[in-house]
């Protein structure tokens, strides 16, 4: 399992500066350590996951990086550019998409598509509104259902003057059968979609 919190605010550019911390059981440890340990060390591990979450990492820490069997907790303090046009900035209330590839794009399949593990991923981000802004868009509530086999769930509403944003991913079937997998590729769209939605904040 991967649980992901998030806490940041916008600095006077606009954009997010905050801490994630993720913590990773089960597969989801081994691998994180796997990737870890196949660096040359913790700078170039840095610099390809500021590439990859397209982000400036100011700070890194990681509790358990060895050993099997233990959870790991990774924490970075971070600054993530959102885009701004006029009074309006628009971000991902997300901040880090869990799922951007499409790995189905093959016309059909002939044989089962097979997921690693049984798996949830969980995210929640808790962004206080600038003072002078008021939300002008915001994500509505959603849940996507693979009947059976996958699911994914994001909710995004405003408490007490902070957007508070939950998402949910799990995998209840590693074996997806070939049968299923138009209806997969449909689903994989939508997992897509509410990864990549935006809110955005005008300056009153």
């Amino acid at each position: 399992a991967t649980n992901t919190r998030i806490n940041a605010s916008f600095n006077g550019e606009g954009d997010l500066v905050g801490q994630r911390i993720v913590t990773r059981t089960g597969l989801s440890s081994m691998q994180y350590k796997d990737g870890y340990a196949e660096k040359e060390d913790s700078i170039s591990f840095i610099e390809t996951k500021e590439k990859n979450l397209k982000c400036k990492i100011s700070s890194f820490r990681l509790r358990n990086g060895e050993g099997v069997g233990r959870a790991c907790e990774e924490r970075i303090r971070f600054t993530k550019e959102n885009m701004k046009d006029g009074d309006r900035i628009y971000f991902n209330p997300l901040v880090f998409a869990d799922e951007t590839t499409n790995y189905f794009t093959d016309a059909e399949r002939l044989v089962p598509v097979e997921f690693p593990a049984l798996e949830t991923t969980s995210i929640t981000s808790v962004i206080p509104i600038p003072e002078g802004y008021a939300v002008e868009e915001l994500p509505k509530a959603e849940t996507i259902m693979l009947p059976g086999y996958l699911g994914a769930t994001i909710s995004c509403e405003v408490q007490e003057n902070s957007l508070v944003t939950k998402y949910e991913f799990e995998v209840g079937k590693t074996l997806v059968p070939a049968t299923e997998y138009a209806k997969l590729q449909e689903f994989w769209k939508d997992v897509l979609r509410i990864n990549s939605l935006m809110v955005c904040l005008k300056k009153q």
